[in-house]
């Protein structure tokens, strides 16, 4: 039963093996040949990986052959088998689970569309992972050497602590200044009279 939605899918393999090419134009031409099927909806289709020196035509992977990109392809699965690919070695992958990419294409001669299984592994736009060394460095520059020791990370910038506050009741006073007077005042009683000061030279 093939697919009757694309998207990302994961699933067992059914069946592996060499076949025939699937393009009339290329006898003697082979195939990897795997059975996928959705574990969810129970649907599965071939995906098929050409094993020819024809380079391939299109794509970031014009500097490769058809055969070498199946290859990978495999590889992307776990294959640990390298270029000893036959029905006995292929048959290693069935039962196993993996995750395989479906898209729809339609069809040049008779405009119809149909589901077909374009990856295996995951699309082919896979994460390119960081080795450690370069991955520590750029941790670092971000959030500094102590980051890889497990400490908490530092911001970049320090922030300032905020002003203390004092309510009314509890706020302190400013200290008032004492002065001393120029000449010592003495005690004068409150109904004294003041004394008119008397010019010079003329007593009465």
């Amino acid at each position: 039963m093939s697919f009757t939605t694309a998207g990302e899918k994961r699933g067992p393999i059914l069946e592996a093996f060499l076949a025939n090419s699937q393009f009339e134009n290329k006898a003697g031409v082979m195939d990897v040949a795997i059975h996928v099927q959705d574990k969810i909806t129970g649907e599965s289709d071939w995906w098929r990986g050409e094993l020819s020196a024809e380079y391939c035509q299109f794509g970031n992977r014009t500097n490769m052959r058809w055969a070498d990109i199946t290859l990978e392809s495999l590889q992307k699965i776990g294959w640990q088998h390298g270029g000893n690919l036959t029905n006995q070695t292929l048959a290693t992958l069935v039962g196993q689970e993996i995750q395989f990419t479906v898209k729809q294409k339609t069809s040049n001669a008779t405009g119809k569309v149909y589901n077909v299984v374009q990856y295996i592994g995951g699309s082919n736009f896979t994460p390119d992972k960081v080795n450690d060394a370069d991955a520590a460095a750029r941790v670092a520059a971000l959030f500094g050497p102590s980051a890889q020791a497990g400490a908490p990370a530092q911001p970049a910038y320090q922030v300032a602590p905020p002003s203390p506050q004092f309510s009314n009741a509890g706020a302190a006073q400013p200290q008032q200044a004492h002065y001393a007077p120029a000449h010592p005042v003495a005690n004068v009683p409150a109904n004294a009279v003041p004394v008119q000061p008397v010019a010079p030279g003329n007593p009465f």
